[in-house]
């Protein structure tokens, strides 16, 4: 097959279907390159994801479009690579269309919560139930402990509704004021990329 042919049946496959891979276990070197192979193999197109190491763990979290076909081949292929032997492997359909549910950029701002305290039980739990409570959406998540200083950082990309704005800069100001360490969350006026 050649190049134009093969972008052709790529591109025809975008259209298709859409589904959630979910891949956690040990980290080593290759693990992406092992992932990335097997989905080629089934002519699957990357649209979206996700990877981190979490203490020694590799996580990753993909959406990919497809010719709808049984998902359980992919599933399988990706749990027989050598690389992947012994991992938490999940593939599911999606009923999305990849469009942004729930959000109408012109009735919510972005913030940014950048936060870096002494660790205690309940930080993101205190809050994300505050962003939750006032309607706000949180589109992107990191986290990090670092065990020799026992310092939590988190970093939040969140969508608040324009209408809250001022409750919730209130209520995140109030619920961090027990934390011991740095907590900045401010709009986002523009995003440079």
């Amino acid at each position: 097959m050649d190049e134009s042919s093969h972008g052709h049946s790529i591109s025809s496959n975008i259209l298709s279907m859409q589904c959630a891979i979910s891949i956690f276990g040990k980290d080593s070197p290759g693990i992406i390159a092992e992932i990335t192979s097997v989905l080629i193999a089934h002519q699957v197109n990357i649209e979206d994801a996700s990877m981190t190491i979490l203490q020694g763990h590799f996580a990753m979290i993909l959406v990919v479009s497809l010719e709808e076909m049984d998902l359980s081949f992919i599933e399988d292929d990706l749990k027989k690579s050598n690389k992947l032997i012994g991992f938490d492997i999940s593939v599911s359909a999606s009923d999305s269309d990849g469009s942004s549910i729930g959000k109408d950029e012109t009735t919510t701002s972005r913030y940014m919560l950048q936060l870096s305290v002494r660790d205690t039980p309940g930080i993101v739990a205190r809050i994300t139930k505050t962003l939750g409570n006032y309607g706000a959406n949180i589109v992107d998540c990191s986290t990090r402990r670092d065990n020799a200083t026992e310092v939590f950082t988190m970093f939040l990309d969140v969508d608040v509704p324009i209408q809250n704005e001022v409750e919730i800069v209130s209520e995140i100001k109030s619920v961090s004021s027990g934390f011991v360490g740095d907590v900045l969350f401010r709009k986002v006026e523009s995003i440079d990329l």
